[in-house]
């Protein structure tokens, strides 16, 4: 994944997807790469308390404290 500088520069960028028959999304060749996401990564995917789709690397959110994920999952 990108590093926290590059991150400003892509939050802002909008990507149209479409959602396949078999409910598959397709992350925007450009953005993948200004996000640094290859074949292959693990992320990990939640709606925020806005009903907001949001992906993050997997990574990022293991490294986070407990009650940050759990938090996050009660609000499923």
């Amino acid at each position: 994944m990108a590093d926290v500088e590059h991150m400003a520069d892509v939050e802002h960028m909008a990507h149209s997807v479409t959602v396949g028959e078999r409910g598959r999304l397709v992350i925007p060749a450009g953005l993948r790469r200004s996000l640094g996401i290859s074949p292959g990564d693990r992320l990990v995917v939640h709606s925020d308390e806005d009903g907001r789709l949001v992906l993050e690397d997997r990574r990022v959110v293991i490294r986070r404290p407990y009650g940050s994920w759990g938090t996050m999952q009660a609000g499923r």
